[in-house]
């Protein structure tokens, strides 16, 4: 969006994807739900440039199948047309001095005419800066084009590739140059007119440049940067840079990063010496009064009847007291070896090992080729990201997987110790005493164990219920089966449950008993023959019918097929009818929509209420009788007219409003 600062009412502003829409602020507050519509309609893509005094536009579009993000043309607008919707006067895709096909992305930057020379030809021109790369992740490049655009295409005047950073331009007309921040690098870049390089190659700011602002009544550049964020305020005078400056920079930073470096080694140094004196076992001192008790003499009858060295004795804690008594432990030596090794080491020269790699000298040589630690575009999406995320949700995300972690790990503990309590395959009748009831019952049913009842504790059978629970054996086998008594779903204990006595029967009352039981066996078979003999012919009778019952849905589905295409073909035909409607309708809309505002736009300038007789003639003195005519004119002339500055802006509001509703 950028604001008209010669014409205080307009506004010009990009939409993605629409084009470039020119807005009247007052149009605009008037109307509770303002309806926009885009002065010149293209594909674009969110950048813009405008130059006022000439009354031209640049903007950036891309493809309407493009979903990278980049842009792939320029378009040209004059701003001194009328109407909406327009058509850009010129659309001329990005290419290189070859001729190839270019992406774009970043913004976009110009310089007019008047604002610099060419040093070697002496040629005048204005230029349009855009960042460009052959391809999607390629090296990016600023190249330079001239203004204005021509039909024939855009040609390159020149260009400077710069990486793979993201890239911001800026004109500074005071000082005659482009400058290009280089996120990534931390610098920024000073380029000629025609966007090649300079004697000066870096303008130091801090991390992360994103955005430059500065004009001509300014004395500095002001640098945003986005990681840091921090503004840098860069004098016009060191805008460029000698070499022998940079050096004298860089020396300084150089030294300062060493300070800080040994400050923080030392003081790294300070704590660790601190903890490693605390591991120091001191040893205690001693007065004439204390006793030191080396054992525990007992005397029976007269002879010595027991030595104690544990009873009184106390042993201090040291170093080669732990190693006695954990000699047993084989990772005991590496373990003193290692803090040996820590509480003994120089932290300043374990960190100088590394300051070589990481704080490099100053000097070109050294420092050719080397690639930062971490990208500045990479911390701002990190940022970004952290900042979108919801640390609170994911904070009670965490706690609610931890301690799902903590019940699964506790429970697999437990299935561990009751496993362990009784050896397969019988169960010990405290292995599940306060486990929930669901469970118990499902390892018992698992170990072969039927549970034959569920019974709810009842204190007055507490006798009963002791009486049972010292009847059941300490290992209750497989296929016994057991009582369960549970409160509140929770298991208080469980017991055998006692079997019926055998009833003894002679050899003659058993063979009886078992003749009987083949023959009901029999003439239960017979039954369940003639049963399944039933069931079969039903079944017959039944697939018969679902049989023609098939016959004619198929035949059903058939015919509707038939319907069902002979209606497509309708709809078909319906469609295409009314296609031709709807078109007949747009164009009778759109010739209704032309004649109502050719109808608006001449007629007399009277028809608006605030158009008096004395307002009337000074607009006829100013060769005005129309509302189209009176839009057109600037409240400033009909000030200039005699009419006074209330009645300008009302009648000059209502005629423009007048065209638009039209």
């Amino acid at each position: 969006m950028l604001m008209a600062n010669r014409d205080k009412d307009l506004i010009y502003a990009i939409g993605k994807g629409k084009g470039l829409y020119r807005v009247e602020p007052d149009v605009i507050a008037a109307d509770t739900k303002p309806q926009l519509t885009p002065f010149y309609a293209f594909q674009a893509s969110g950048q813009v440039v405008v130059d006022l005094e000439s009354r031209t536009a640049w903007c950036a579009s891309s493809d309407e199948t493009a979903s990278d993000g980049l842009y792939r043309n320029i378009v040209q607008c004059d701003l001194g047309a009328s109407g909406e919707n327009l058509t850009p006067q010129i659309t001329t895709p990005l290419r290189n001095a070859q001729g190839q096909s270019l992406l774009g992305s970043g913004n976009l930057a110009m310089s007019r005419a008047e604002d610099s020379t060419n040093a070697t030809t002496g040629e005048r021109g204005a230029r349009l800066y855009c960042i460009t790369q052959g391809s999607a992740g390629a090296s990016k490049r600023v190249s330079a084009f001239p203004l204005p655009l021509s039909p024939d295409g855009m040609v390159e005047t020149g260009g400077t590739s710069l990486g793979t950073s993201d890239l911001w331009l800026h004109w500074h007309a005071p000082g005659e140059r482009l400058l290009v921040a280089v996120e990534n690098e931390c610098r920024l870049q000073p380029l000629d007119r025609d966007a090649r390089p300079t004697e000066s190659a870096r303008i130091p700011v801090q991390v992360g440049p994103v955005d430059m602002a500065a004009s001509a009544a300014m004395e500095a550049v002001y640098t945003l940067n986005f990681v840091s964020k921090t503004v840098t305020v860069t004098p016009v005078s060191e805008l460029a840079p000698t070499s022998a400056f940079n050096d004298a920079l860089e020396s300084y930073r150089y030294e300062i990063l060493l300070a800080f470096w040994g400050l923080v080694s030392n003081v790294l140094q300070y704590l660790k010496d601190c903890f490693c004196h605390h591991l120091l076992v001191k040893c205690p001192t001693c007065d004439d009064d204390e006793k030191l008790w080396l054992a525990t003499v007992e005397i029976r009858d007269g002879q010595v009847y027991k030595i104690c060295n544990f009873d009184r004795r106390k042993t201090v804690k040291s170093f080669p007291t732990l190693e006695y008594w954990a000699s047993l432990i084989p990772v005991l030596p590496l373990l003193k070896k290692g803090i040996a090794r820590f509480c003994c080491a120089i932290l300043p020269d374990v960190f100088g090992a590394f300051r070589d790699k990481l704080l490099p000298e100053p000097g070109r040589d050294n420092q050719s080729g080397q690639k930062a630690l971490t990208e500045a575009g990479a911390i701002k999406q990190t940022q970004r990201s952290f900042n979108r995320t919801d640390r609170g949700a994911l904070w009670e995300q965490q706690k609610k997987s931890l301690s799902f972690y903590g019940k699964t790990f506790m429970d697999a503990g437990m299935q561990r110790v009751r496993g362990a309590q009784t050896a397969e395959p019988g169960v010990s009748k405290q292995t599940y005493i306060g486990s929930d009831t669901p469970t118990t019952r499902a390892e018992l049913e698992k170990r072969g164990i039927e549970v034959a009842t569920v019974e709810t504790y009842d204190e007055r059978y507490a006798g009963r219920y002791a009486e049972a629970y010292a009847g059941t054996p300490q290992v209750i086998e497989p296929g016994t089966r057991v009582t369960l008594i549970e409160k509140d779903g929770v298991i208080e204990f469980y017991h055998v449950e006692k079997t019926s006595p055998e009833l003894a029967l002679s050899a003659d009352e058993l063979e009886a008993l078992e003749r009987r039981k083949a023959a009901l066996e029999l003439d239960k078979a017979g039954q369940e023959l003639q049963r399944l003999e039933t069931q079969k012919l039903q079944t017959e009778s039944e697939i018969s019918t679902l049989q023609k019952q098939l016959d004619e849905v198929r035949a059903e589905r058939d015919r509707q097929q038939t319907q069902l295409a002979e209606m497509t073909e309708q709809n078909r035909e319906l469609t295409s009818g009314l296609n031709t409607l709807r078109s007949d309708l747009e164009e009778i809309r759109v010739m209704r929509t032309e004649i109502n505002r050719e109808i608006t736009a001449d007629r007399p300038v009277r028809s608006i209420s605030a158009v008096s007789p004395e307002v009337d003639a000074s607009l006829r003195e100013l060769d005005i009788r129309t509302v189209a005519e009176l839009s057109k004119v600037t409240t400033t002339q009909l000030v200039q007219a005699g009419i006074d500055e209330t009645t300008a802006r009302t009648i000059s509001r209502e005629a423009k409003a007048r065209l638009k509703g039209a």
